[in-house]
């Protein structure tokens, strides 16, 4: 009797045991992690991006590059892509690309007519969506002097043509 009652005491104790759920991991990772998968070669900053009048400014890890500044111009839908001191010119944003990506699931932040909040955000938008609706000032750079309308990319029309830029163009290579 004792044995029986032993063995079906240990029975017990052992579904127990294994019925038991046990989640491992990092609790709220969101929180904690900075960096992001968009795709299978890029990552994202969750952190560290700003919204400056229709411009967002992004931090993105991708193949060949440690950190990778990208300007995504939502009012014209183009972009423009930052390293060290180098930098690329604006181009315009193809469908089906990491750009067009992240425009579609972040240009509504700007408040551009025509872009919506995506009923089922990506994971890396999510985070960066739920940052910025806490605290808005801490993400956005809009200041009256700044304007588009004053940002040249095109140095024929610049109104100081002494003054030299040093642009040096990187390849795309997304």
């Amino acid at each position: 009797m004792k044995k029986l009652f032993l063995l079906i005491a240990l029975i017990i104790n052992f579904i127990y045991f294994f019925s038991e759920k046990s989640y491992s991991g990092i609790n709220k990772s969101d929180q904690i992690m900075q960096w992001k998968k968009i795709d299978r070669q890029n990552f994202i900053d969750t952190k560290e991006f700003y919204l400056s009048n229709n411009i967002l400014e992004l931090l993105v890890k991708t193949t060949g590059y440690n950190k990778l500044s990208l300007n995504i111009d939502c009012e014209n839908l183009t972009y423009k892509k930052k390293y060290g001191n180098k930098e690329t010119l604006f181009k315009p944003i193809i469908e089906k690309s990491t750009e067009y990506e992240l425009a579609s699931q972040l240009c509504f932040l700007t408040g551009i007519d025509g872009f919506y909040k995506d009923r089922r955000p990506k994971p890396f938008a999510k985070i960066i969506i739920k940052r910025f609706e806490q605290n808005p000032k801490k993400y956005s750079k809009f200041s009256p002097k700044d304007s588009l309308k004053n940002i040249s990319n095109n140095f024929e029309n610049d109104p100081q043509k002494n003054v030299k830029k040093n642009m040096t163009l990187i390849e795309d290579n997304y």
